[in-house]
């Protein structure tokens, strides 16, 4: 052994290894988060934020919706008028709604997975914004989707808007519901299995709920499907206020989580 590598040994031998600290990663996190926020002029506006969620949703998931969208309205069309009074074409109608979210809440719970909060929490934009936002794009695109399958059906086929609305806007109310409310006790993974579960039991009812030969789609039943929709929107509604407060707690939850 040489003098240099004497010296070197005796330094780390000397050398003081400070006890580990269990909150110096989220504090080393905090700081990155703080600091970015305090520089406005590297800020992206809310437009250009939004537009940079819609580029970090995968492929898969657009592709999955318009495959699904383009296979009920071919359905539809090969119904066509003649046959469109029955219980599978209002049925196709009301599980396009179950069927959207099985293919988009891999979007939402990917938030959740700690593989991503790193990243995340070290940019600019909080957990809270990043999920928001990606539920809000989803459920523009999943609406856009629905108002496109119910101008197909209604000029494709002899049946009544209000029929068609209704059979539409209340199995979306159910599963924006039980998204929200499957939210509060499940993540990651869970969350998928859970919801694609909901979604699945959602369906079966829609297309097995025949009592005879059109079921809860008969015309004796609109009024119950608009009491329904009405009594599914204002829970909504409560739904979102609900959540919105919770993700105020959201970040806090997530750190403790992290550590």
């Amino acid at each position: 052994m040489n003098k240099k590598e004497r010296e070197i040994k005796d330094m780390l031998n000397n050398y003081d290894v400070p006890s580990h600290d269990n909150d110096a990663p989220m504090r080393v996190i905090e700081f990155i988060h703080e600091n970015s926020l305090s520089i406005p002029k590297f800020r992206a506006s809310n437009k250009q934020f939004i537009l940079s969620q819609i580029g970090f949703i995968r492929k898969r998931t657009w592709i999955f919706q318009i495959i699904i969208l383009g296979l009920l309205c071919l359905g539809f069309y090969n119904i066509r008028a003649q046959d469109s009074l029955n219980f599978r074409t209002f049925s196709l109608i009301s599980i396009l709604a179950p069927l959207l979210l099985i293919v988009n809440v891999d979007e939402i719970s990917r938030v959740y997975n700690k593989s991503m909060l790193e990243i995340e929490f070290s940019t600019k934009n909080s957990l809270k914004k990043v999920l928001v936002t990606k539920m809000l794009i989803l459920g523009i695109t999943d609406c856009i989707a629905l108002i496109i399958m119910m101008i197909f059906a209604g000029n494709l086929m002899n049946i009544s808007i209000l029929r068609v609305i209704m059979y539409t806007l209340v199995p979306f109310n159910l599963v924006c519901i039980g998204c929200m409310k499957l939210m509060k006790y499940f993540n990651g993974n869970e969350l998928n299995y859970a919801c694609v579960t909901y979604s699945a039991l959602l369906i079966t009812i829609l297309l097995l709920g025949r009592l005879n030969d059109l079921g809860i789609y008969a015309q004796d039943f609109i009024l119950s499907w608009i009491i329904m929709h009405a009594i599914t929107t204002v829970i909504f509604a409560l739904e979102m206020k609900t959540m919105w407060n919770r993700l105020g707690l959201f970040d806090e939850v997530i750190k403790e989580e992290i550590i």
